[in-house]
């Protein structure tokens, strides 16, 4: 029927008269606006189309375009537009059409210059929200403009109030967008206001609350099951439950088989498992779906960190540094693992800022000072070094690597017996630890315990037969026993301690190729046996602050004093604090120099700085300080971290357009008013009036049809 009324109008409206024709294209109008209030858009969109085939009238023109537009046509809808149309809300459709196609700001122009009324405030506050939220979606500044537009349209429209909690969850003031989300819901918003209030209970860490609402939209039929699915897995993470987790992630990547989200949740989950291959293998995959992926990245390099691989690590370190904050304690074994990455590539400076921010939100933690303390060595910094040991000590008092490090730094600052008594606390926790046994020795030697220092090595080197440090530190050793039997006046046997001497220092040579400084230690030899040419040779071959006071020293024993202050005062130069150094210098200006010291006298308070009792100077043959270079190795801490993953709940994407069609409407034009009728008077062609003829009393019933 309707199909045939159509055909009708459309028939009068090509052939009829210009009167018929006006009232066709009204009825087909009105009709196509009845039809496209009704969402009937593609029974709308011919009529109007065959009537504007024969006028444009402005009415046609506009009606068509929002048909166009309710389409998803913009740019035809925006043909129809063109030129001034007398609507009202000609600029609020502009806006949408602009929007459709992408162009936020036009629309927002559009938007603002359209007038306000009753009937369309709702749509245009809401829309000029979505404009500017889409058209600076991060930047914050715009925040408490869009809020003003959402809170002038909030009061009628529940999709309002949901767009204005996703705006607080932007803005992680999730408590509000709780608020807001659980109020569109008594409003009547849709299902989607579901799985908002999910990841808002996700962000607030309510597990039950977050779990419940998930489920209640996919049993409503949510359409983002994706989503919820994920929500759901992020929560059952970050309490702990990997099974739940586990089975959660399996079904997001069922729906969604590239999806760097789930694929990034499994390496998490592998990684609080401690399979951090496997969990390489999870982040890779997830990198390669979107290498962009900023947790995904930070995954990978926890895993990498792991592994070992500290190059890989901290480019992926670096490319997810923004993820991250200081503030958030969650995150401080993040900052840790940075550092401890930078100090394996020997990037000491940059790692200190790292344990500084995992020192804001974990003081108490003995990492952070064991990693400074590390850094701070790296730097050659071994006062604050030393420090930061005893710091992360007070915390973790039986670790046996800081205790070993503690010995180290008072080994370097002549506190032997505090050394040893650390060294040998941890031997008891940590048998095994061959740095601490080597520390031993040493303070063993130095406090001339040289048999007991010996029987030690001997030992360490009979299970560890390809240490070079404990050759080096054993022909040390066996240097001041032959020292000790030259004293004793045994020199046979003190020529054999050097030949032993000599024999360890090449052995450490043959398995640490790169150790050039086995050459001071043997010119040392060679000088004791007065080889001077050798020994000059091997300090010239490891030409170090150290060497360089040797040569000093040897031109000293052989009366050469202008080489002697050459190589002396150099190695100074150098280091300018060195005792051994100072006191060298102080003996060549009282036994060579005497006549100076009337202005350098405070040279010779340096004579104080060497113990009468130190095996160096006890065992000198001149009296000057010949240095030994010493191998003794810190431990590293090993720190595998822990750390909780940044879990970012979904805030939503700012919402689409509301749309507001206002189909216009032809009137039908006024109808003329009727003409009052006189009645009819008959006369006599006189002029007299003519009287009604009487009825007849005998005339029938029947009337005359004229």
């Amino acid at each position: 029927m309707l199909r045939w009324l159509v055909l009708g109008l459309l028939f009068v409206v090509h052939v009829g008269t210009a009167q018929t024709r006006t009232d066709s294209l009204r009825k087909l109008n009105n009709l196509a606006a009845e039809l496209a209030k009704r969402g009937r858009y593609d029974r709308a969109a011919p009529l109007l189309k065959g009537a504007l085939q024969v006028e444009a009238r402005d009415t046609l023109r506009y009606n068509m375009a929002l048909v166009e537009l309710a389409q998803g046509h913009p740019d035809q809808a925006k043909q129809w537009l063109t030129t001034s149309l007398p609507f009202a809300n000609v600029g609020l459709q502009k806006g949408l059409i602009a929007g459709q196609q992408g162009r936020f700001s036009e629309a927002l122009t559009y938007f603002r210059t359209t007038p306000a009324t009753p009937e369309n405030s709702d749509a245009l506050f809401y829309n000029q929200a979505v404009a500017l939220w889409r058209s600076a979606p991060e930047k914050a500044d715009v925040y408490p403009h869009i809020e003003r537009y959402l809170q002038q349209s909030v009061s009628t429209d529940p999709k309002s109030r949901l767009a204005l909690g996703q705006l607080m969850a932007a803005q992680n003031r999730w408590d509000e967008a709780v608020r807001n989300f659980q109020q569109a819901r008594q409003d009547g918003a849709d299902t989607q206001v579901l799985l908002r209030l999910g990841h808002a209970h996700l962000a607030l860490n309510q597990p039950e609350e977050a779990l419940q609402v998930f489920q209640e939209y996919l049993d409503a039929g949510g359409r983002e099951g994706y989503l919820a699915h994920l929500g759901m897995a992020y929560t059952h993470y970050r309490k702990g439950d990997y099974a739940a987790a586990g089975a959660a992630f399996q079904r997001v990547l069922r729906i969604r088989p590239n999806s760097a989200e789930a694929a990034t949740g499994m390496g998490h989950i592998l990684i609080g498992q401690h399979q951090d291959g496997k969990a390489l293998a999870q982040y890779q995959r997830a990198i390669s779906y979107d290498s962009t992926y900023a947790p995904g990245r930070l995954g990978r390099a926890m895993a990498y960190y792991r592994l070992g691989r500290y190059a890989e690590a901290w480019k992926d370190f670096a490319a997810s540094a923004h993820i991250i904050n200081p503030d958030n304690p969650d995150y401080a074994d993040f900052y840790l693992c940075r550092g401890f990455t930078l100090i394996r590539l020997k990037k000491y400076r940059n790692a200190l800022a790292e344990f500084e921010n995992a020192q804001k939100s974990k003081p108490n933690e003995t990492a952070v000072y064991a990693g400074l303390s590390e850094a701070y060595r790296g730097l050659g910094d071994f006062q604050l070094a030393h420090r930061n040991v005893n710091e992360a000590l007070k915390r973790e008092p039986n670790h046996a690597g800081l205790l070993t490090n503690r010995g180290n730094f008072q080994l370097n600052i002549e506190q032997f017996n505090d050394a040893s008594d650390d060294y040998k606390r941890a031997i008891q926790l940590d048998p095994g630890n061959i740095n601490a046994h080597n520390g031993v020795a040493i303070t063993d030697l130095q406090r001339d315990r040289i048999p007991e220092a010996l029987v030690r090595y001997d030992s360490l080197l009979l299970k560890n037969p390809r240490q070079p440090m404990l050759y080096n530190n054993r022909g040390i050793t066996q240097s001041y026993r032959g020292l000790q039997l030259e004293f004793e006046k045994k020199e046979t046997e003190a020529q054999g301690s050097y030949k032993k001497s000599l024999a360890d220092f090449q052995r450490a040579m043959s398995i640490d190729t790169a150790g050039g400084y086995y050459r001071n230690n043997i010119g040392n030899v060679y000088r004791i046996l007065n080889q001077n040419d050798k020994a000059v040779a091997n300090y010239n071959g490891y030409l170090s602050k150290t060497a360089i006071n040797n040569l000093g020293v040897l031109y000293a024993g052989t009366k050469q004093k202008r080489y002697s202050y050459y190589y002396i005062t150099t190695a100074l130069q150098l280091d300018s604090t060195n005792f051994s150094f100072l006191y060298n210098r102080a003996k060549l200006y009282r036994s060579d120099y005497p006549d100076s010291l009337t202005t350098r006298g405070k040279y010779l308070r340096a004579e104080s700085f060497i113990s009468p009792n130190a095996i160096a100077r006890k065992y000198s043959k001149d009296g000057y300080i010949t240095v030994y270079l010493f191998d003794y190795q810190y431990n590293t801490y090993e720190f595998e971290g822990q750390p909780r993953f940044p879990i970012k709940a979904d805030a939503g994407k700012p919402l689409e357009f509301q749309t507001f069609f206002d189909f216009q409407s032809i009137p039908e034009p006024p109808k003329p008013e009727p003409v009052p009728r006189q009645p009819r008077e008959y006369t006599y062609p006189k002029g007299k009036s003519l009287k009604s003829p009487r009825k007849s009393k005998n005339r029938g019933s029947t009337e005359c049809p004229v």
